[in-house]
C-alpha cells in the first residue's frame, strides 16, 4: 500500500501562510474533521477502505461506491466528529487510476478527480461522496468562514505544479502540502 505525504503543519497567522495564499501555484482545500480513509478498488471494482495505518475499516460500508477498477482514492470520512455534516465521504486525492500510479502534477490528478465526480455520488448505504472544494485565492476568508461554521478543522494547501509524493509508510512528510491550523 502507498501513502501520500502527511502535510507539514503551519498556522493561519504565519507569514508563510500569507505568502502561500498570494502565490498562484498554491490552492487551498478544506480539511474536514473526520477520519482519513483510503479507498482501493480491486480488478473487479470491489472496494476496500483503509485507515492511515493500513488497517481495513470494516465498519465503513463500501457497497454501492463505484470507482473504476484498480483505483486508489484518498478521502476523509465525516461521520461523528462534525456537528453540521454527517455521513459524507470527501475525496481530496487520487494516487492510482485504472492500475497506473499517478506520479504527475497535482493539477492533472485534480482533473481526473473532476471527471470522476462530475455528478454527486451517493452510495447504496446513503453515504454522500463528493470532491473537496478548492480555492485559488482569499484562503484566509474561506478558512475563517468554514471554521466558524464548525465544519472544518483547517485547510490543506497544495502546490498545483508539484509531483505526487508518496511512501510505503504513513509517516512520510510532504513539503508540497501544508495543513493550516487556527
Amino acid at each position: 500500500m502507498l501513502y501520500p505525504g502527511k502535510p507539514k503543519e503551519i498556522y493561519s497567522d504565519s507569514n508563510f501562510f500569507i505568502e502561500k495564499s498570494l502565490d498562484p501555484e498554491w490552492v487551498a482545500e478544506p480539511k474536514w474533521n473526520g477520519w482519513r480513509a483510503f479507498l482501493l478498488s480491486d480488478e473487479i471494482g470491489k472496494i476496500t477502505a483503509y485507515n492511515s495505518k493500513g488497517t481495513i475499516l470494516s465498519y465503513f460500508k463500501t457497497e454501492g461506491i463505484k470507482i473504476p477498477p484498480l483505483t486508489y482514492l484518498d478521502a476523509e470520512w465525516v461521520e461523528k466528529r462534525t456537528t453540521n455534516v454527517k455521513n459524507k465521504l470527501v475525496v481530496f486525492g487520487i494516487l492510482q487510476y485504472d492500475g497506473k500510479i499517478l506520479n504527475g502534477k497535482e493539477a492533472i490528478r485534480r482533473a481526473i478527480l473532476e471527471d470522476l465526480f462530475s455528478e454527486k455520488l451517493v452510495t447504496s448505504t446513503g453515504v454522500e461522496m463528493s470532491l473537496v472544494q478548492r480555492f485559488s485565492e482569499d484562503f484566509l476568508t474561506h478558512f475563517t468562514e468554514l471554521r466558524d461554521e464548525k465544519v472544518i478543522e483547517g485547510l490543506v494547501l497544495k502546490k498545483i505544479t508539484a509531483e505526487l509524493e508518496y511512501s510505503v509508510t504513513a509517516q512520510f512528510k510532504s513539503f508540497t502540502q501544508l495543513k493550516v491550523k487556527k
